[in-house]
């Protein structure tokens, strides 16, 4: 469900937008999944390990690796805004420093939300986690698209972008305190456990996207 969803993304965008602003959209995502695979560093995909080995102390990993996230995600909001001159030099494209904003705030959204669905699976809450998934994917299309569709331009697809993104973070903070009655809090031997397992990962990523 969630291919057929999102499969449809560029076939509708390519027919509404020009070739320069479909050029612009292609290459503000291109930076988007390029930061947010090398910024996160493995602290979301780390939840697969840890979760299941101490399932008492699941919030404790999981709101480790929210932290870390956000953190990672606050610095990938400075670098995008404060280098989108640089950007737009290397993409030769001038419209890159007007989205540069929005492109921020949506990757620190996506990365503190990136846990959602991992620690659904984590807890094997695969049903929940399925159709998570499904929702998701379906929300982002048409938050999207229908932005698009109806007003024609750039800066509504990188708003229903941002959007979708918060929401993402609504449901997550909704699912922890639905799942998590007792005490949520960072726990630093977890989150020095977590980074030491995580970091050689994180590093094998950014050498691959390189």
């Amino acid at each position: 469900m969630g291919f057929l969803a999102t499969f449809f993304i560029p076939v509708v965008l390519v027919r509404v937008f020009n070739p320069v602003d479909f050029g612009t959209y292609r290459q503000l995502f291109l930076i988007f999944t390029t930061v947010f695979y090398a910024a996160q560093f493995g602290m979301a995909e780390s939840l697969y390990y840890f979760m299941p080995q101490a399932p008492a102390l699941s919030s404790r990993y999981i709101v480790n690796s929210i932290v870390a996230l956000s953190c990672g995600g606050v610095v990938c909001l400075i670098l995008i805004v404060g280098s989108r001159s640089q950007l737009s030099h290397l993409l030769n494209n001038d419209a890159i420093p007007r989205h540069a904003l929005s492109l921020g705030i949506y990757t620190l959204l996506m990365m503190v939300s990136a846990v959602l669905e991992i620690a659904m699976t984590a807890r094997k809450h695969y049903l929940w986690a399925s159709a998570t998934y499904a929702a998701s994917d379906t929300l982002r299309a048409m938050l999207l698209i229908l932005p698009v569709f109806f007003l024609r331009g750039l800066d509504w697809l990188m708003l229903g972008a941002v959007a979708y993104a918060f929401m993402r973070c609504a449901v997550l903070v909704v699912y922890l305190r639905s799942d998590f009655r007792g005490e949520i809090r960072v726990d630093w031997t977890c989150l020095r456990n977590q980074l030491r397992y995580a970091i050689p990962f994180g590093l094998a990523v950014v050498v691959g996207i390189l």
